[in-house]
């Protein structure tokens, strides 16, 4: 099942362009703060990191739940 939910998150991310890969990197794998990432990648503000990220995972949560994977919980 874990197994599965990774190459399925995986293939989600694969879908994204490249910029909101770098924002998703950025903000969890390298945990830079919103204010840091609006300075790296050019948003006006923080608030704008925020929104994007939103719409982001939105995106990611949809694609998985599309494929049958949904919650966080496991």
């Amino acid at each position: 099942v874990h197994a599965e939910r990774d190459d399925s998150l995986r293939a989600a991310l694969e879908t994204l362009p490249a910029c909101d890969r770098l924002l998703l990197t950025l903000r969890f794998e390298d945990d830079l703060s919103a204010a840091k990432i609006s300075g790296v990648l050019g948003f006006p503000t923080p608030f704008h990191v925020y929104r994007r990220l939103n719409s982001v995972l939105g995106k990611l949560r949809a694609v998985l739940m599309a494929r049958g994977i949904e919650g966080s919980n496991g």
